[in-house]
């Protein structure tokens, strides 16, 4: 690209994790390549998926850049490595994007006109419902307004995509943006660094959208830049991994609230008042064959407790 038109269209790497589900994946990358944004890479990292998943995007898309590690590290951490590619490879902008998304053709151009009106901030878009798509998916955390500090991760979901529009037409501020579309500008992260990689899936990027607030860097949601989210899918492939998000959301949204607003937050405090129970249903699922939801939500409970972060929990197991 001739570097006039660098300028008017800066270099967008898009970063997509595999895992299991290369179907999902196929699907997202064609959906990528209607994009009406004339300045895109696209890598995608397979983390190590156990299915021939590697096998099938190569025979898909052999043009493009797949990345094979031969460990599953979790989301930031895949998503990192494919930002130390973008970096080396000169580009301007890092866009994350879940592998089950269905984008519109403006989805990017959308992001890029509020990144090109209010410069070097976090920048997400607007979920919808993949059953009914008048209805939002996501559309932003915000606090209550009440005293008690509470985060509504989702303050938006289930409610109408007109209303939000009507509310909020082109761009709106919010304590976080989802994680499944986040643009983030090469230059913040060279600045101020990445997701933390020990929260291993889910939560990271609150954590990190709510650490960049520290240092000026403001998330906003592009009312107009809108995704399907299909989500979860790898439990589609196996039930069983239901337990793998029950975990990590629980551990990660308790870490959150300890880290950020201590341990007399709303969040930590309930949690607090049911740590015995939480422990009598560890050791009652450790001594049964079967563990069910329960289980793993009691062991996020008491692992956050611990301060255990990373991968404590191996999706991989459940696969056997």
């Amino acid at each position: 690209m001739k570097e006039e038109q660098h300028v008017q269209y800066p270099l967008v790497t898009i970063s997509i994790l595999n895992w299991l589900n290369f179907s999902d994946t196929i699907s997202c990358i064609r959906s990528l390549q209607g994009l009406n944004y004339p300045n895109v890479e696209i890598i995608v990292r397979d983390n190590a998926s156990p299915n021939d998943s590697y096998e099938q995007l190569k025979s898909a898309f052999p043009e493009l850049h797949i990345e094979r590690p031969f460990d599953n590290n979790g989301f930031a951490a895949g998503h990192y490595q494919n930002y130390l590619i973008a970096k080396e490879k000169g580009a301007d902008l890092f866009w994350i994007l879940n592998s089950d998304l269905e984008l519109k053709e403006d989805t990017l151009t959308k992001l890029m006109e509020a990144y090109q009106q209010f410069g070097e901030h976090i920048y997400g878009s607007v979920s919808l419902d993949p059953t009914q798509q008048e209805l939002v998916d996501f559309g932003g955390a915000e606090w209550t307004e009440d005293s008690k500090k509470k985060l509504n991760y989702n303050v938006w979901k289930g409610r109408s995509y007109t209303e939000l529009k009507e509310r909020h037409p082109e761009v709106y501020e919010v304590e976080s943006v989802e994680g499944s579309s986040m643009l983030i500008p090469m230059e913040v992260i060279e600045k101020f660094g990445f997701m933390h990689t020990d929260f291993f899936m889910y939560g990271e990027e609150t954590d990190y959208c709510y650490r960049m607030r520290q240092n000026g860097v403001r998330s906003m949601v592009v009312t107009t830049s809108l995704v399907t989210h299909h989500n979860e899918g790898s439990t589609k492939i196996n039930p069983e991994l239901k337990a793998i998000p029950a975990y990590y959301r629980r551990r990660n949204a308790l870490r959150f609230f300890m880290e950020h607003l201590g341990m007399g937050s709303m969040e930590a405090l309930a949690y607090q008042n049911g740590v015995y129970t939480n422990l009598k249903t560890v050791l009652k699922g450790t001594l049964s064959h079967k563990k069910d939801l329960n289980y793993f939500y009691a062991l996020a409970c008491w692992h956050a407790f611990l301060g255990k972060k990373g991968k404590t929990v191996n999706p991989e197991e459940f696969l056997k």
